[in-house]
Order: C-alpha cells, then structure tokens, then sequence
C-alpha cells in the first residue's frame, strides 16, 4: 500500500502545525530594564503609573540608540 506525496505532505503540514502551536513564544523581558520591571510592579496595574514607566523606559532606549549613532 502506498502512501501518495500528497497525503504525506498533509500529515506533514499537520505535525507541524501541532509543534508550532506547542512552541513558547519568544520572551521579550530581556529587553527591558530592571528599573522598568520595578517600575512596573510599584505601578500595581494603574495606567497613569504604568505609562509613566514606558515612557521613561522609552526615553531611556532613545538616549542609548543616539549614543550609537
């Protein structure tokens, strides 16, 4: 009995599918400052606050891409 290229290309897009979905997305948190991740947590989940740490995490990015450049 043999199996046709399109029923095994089948199963193989199936098996990847079932790996993919399985697979842990990539952490960003190593982007991010300690002083942001503190920020953050002082924040309590308050939107003013949280913006705050944003901000000055953003303004702190901007400052070390212009010392690059």
């Amino acid at each position: 009995m043999a199996i046709s290229a399109n029923a095994l290309l089948a199963a193989a897009l199936a098996m990847l599918g079932v790996v993919a979905a399985r697979a842990a997305p990539a952490s960003v948190d190593r982007y991010y400052s300690k002083t942001y991740n503190a920020c953050m947590d002082a924040a309590g989940g308050s939107t003013l606050p949280m913006r705050q740490c944003m901000g000055d995490e953003h303004d702190a990015w901007d400052k070390q891409l212009n010392a690059t450049y």
